[in-house]
């Protein structure tokens, strides 16, 4: 559960999801970005502390295999160690090539 005011990207959504697991969190920065409600998780305003407890009863009392699934599969997809180093490779010969343009 991630019930924070604001975030970017928060690596412990992505930790969760690793770990085939279903993920609560308020709707704010890129947490809509990661999780999909009903799908991978659930998105909470923030503040609603209401809603926030109704979904952490819902998780508790059912199965969320599926839930945790997806949110893996996303990660291991969009989010490996594999595909985030061809992410920066790119991005630093980007960079690169842009340095030697303006050096020349």
């Amino acid at each position: 559960m991630l019930s924070s005011r604001s975030e970017g990207q928060p690596l412990t959504i992505l930790e969760a999801m690793a770990a085939r697991l279903p993920v609560i969190a308020t709707d704010v920065g890129d947490n809509r970005l990661l999780v999909k409600n009903g799908m991978n998780g659930y998105l909470v305003s923030p503040e609603n502390i209401n809603k926030l407890a109704l979904i952490m009863e819902k998780i508790i009392s059912m199965p969320h295999r599926k839930l945790g699934f997806r949110g893996y599969t996303l990660v291991k997809k969009k989010y490996s160690w594999d595909n985030t180093a061809k992410i920066y490779h790119k991005l630093f010969l980007s960079l690169t090539n842009a340095a030697r343009i303006n050096i020349l």
